[in-house]
């Protein structure tokens, strides 16, 4: 329940940080961004950092696809 709660609140920054990237003009994918968030867990990690690595590449993934789903719905309204 604790891990739902936290992946909803994810989600519901990634709209405000899809809505920033707009306004900055800024791509939704940042790769050296995750690198160092991703190095940083991994090491957080210890003995898991290669699985919780994996883990957060999937919350990366669905948190970029999610942003461009909604840049992409806000392009058609404008």
């Amino acid at each position: 329940m604790k891990l739902t709660t936290l992946l909803c609140e994810r989600m519901a920054l990634s709209a405000k940080v899809a809505e920033y990237k707009k306004q900055q003009k800024m791509p939704v994918l940042d790769r050296t961004r995750e690198g160092e968030i991703l190095q940083q867990r991994k090491q957080q990690g210890g003995v898991y950092g290669t699985q919780i690595c994996e883990i957060y590449k999937k919350i990366f993934e669905m948190s970029r696809d999610y942003q461009q789903q909604l840049l992409d719905a806000k392009m058609k309204s404008d």
